[in-house]
């Protein structure tokens, strides 16, 4: 019952007119934004934070990906080398990440040095890309340090396996690529996400719910907003995608919202088929199990309609 959730993927005609599939280019998370670029409507808004003054389109998003993931190379960055940091939030936590992704990068997200030291035990970190100098990871015995708005370069040439491993999200279970790329399509699918939709990320975007609430987005050229979580608000959106322990808050800043869905993650063992009511409308319940269990019926629908990500 999922199949009509999803897009398959569009056809074009070759030169003799002949029926041909697209080959889809959508290996990496930049390259997610970069297909939009090509293809679809670079000029839409693509991410907003009202807090950090921040309102691009998908041209200058797709500029600042290059921008940061070249800054990555000229560190030394390249592919399987993993990074740690202690950025959870905001626009500079989207761009770290996908532009990692770029280069085939990985990263590792920690709270403190304690969660440091636990995780880094059987991986090598190369170094630390941190929110200031004045984090915790500025005293770690890392190769390299360095600030966020210190990584600038000229974009580098992107990886193109969708396969990598990618993420360590506060855990020493590796998050790869193509399952966050798929479960931002079944996130879009499940949501019937469109270019017009305003979608708000409340969700940690140190989580693979979080960032994968951003690809669904990006995939369907719709807008990212990223709320300033000190003030819980939803502004003008559409869709909403946070965890459950969220929810109290951000319903005081809902009241008069023009929400008509979205998904709440983190309650109940129902898998999509329960609803939480909210500001009008309703959430659907991504469960409280793994990440990997509880997305898998879109997961595999997903799969059967692109089969180039098989």
């Amino acid at each position: 019952m999922f199949k009509s959730l999803c897009v398959a993927p569009r056809r074009f005609l070759n030169r003799v007119g002949a029926p041909q599939q697209r080959v889809r280019t959508n290996s990496t998370l930049s390259s997610v934004v970069s297909y939009r670029v090509e293809y679809h409507d670079k000029a839409a808004t693509a991410l907003v934070s009202p807090a950090e003054n921040v309102k691009w389109n998908y041209e200058d998003l797709q500029g600042k990906i290059g921008e940061m993931a070249g800054g990555l190379a000229k560190l030394g960055y390249g592919q399987g080398d993993l990074l740690v940091t202690d950025i959870h939030q905001g626009t500079s936590s989207v761009l770290l990440q996908f532009a990692a992704s770029h280069i085939g990068g990985q990263v590792l997200t920690v709270n403190n040095a304690a969660e440091l030291e636990v995780l880094s035990h059987g991986l090598y970190v190369k170094g630390a890309v941190m929110s200031s100098t004045s984090s915790f990871l500025s005293k770690a015995p890392l190769q390299t340090k360095n600030v966020i708005g210190e990584v600038k370069g000229q974009a580098p040439q992107g990886v193109t396996d969708r396969n990598l491993d990618f993420a360590y999200y506060g855990s020493s279970k590796v998050t790869t690529t193509r399952s966050l790329y798929l479960r931002g399509v079944a996130l879009a699918g499940l949501l019937e996400m469109k270019p017009a939709d305003v979608v708000c990320v409340a969700a940690p975007l140190n989580s693979a719910f979080g960032i994968g609430a951003v690809v669904a987005s990006f995939t369907r050229n719709a807008t990212c907003y990223l709320p300033d979580m000190a003030k819980a608000d939803v502004a003008d959106s559409t869709l909403l995608l946070a965890q459950h322990q969220q929810l109290e808050e951000l319903r005081k800043a809902g009241k008069g919202a023009k929400l008509r869905g979205g998904a709440v993650k983190g309650v109940g063992q129902d898998v999509l088929w329960s609803k939480e009511a909210f500001a009008g409308t309703e959430l659907r319940i991504i469960g409280s199990g793994s990440e990997e269990d509880v997305m898998r019926p879109l997961f595999d629908s997903c799969k059967d309609l692109y089969p180039s990500y098989k």
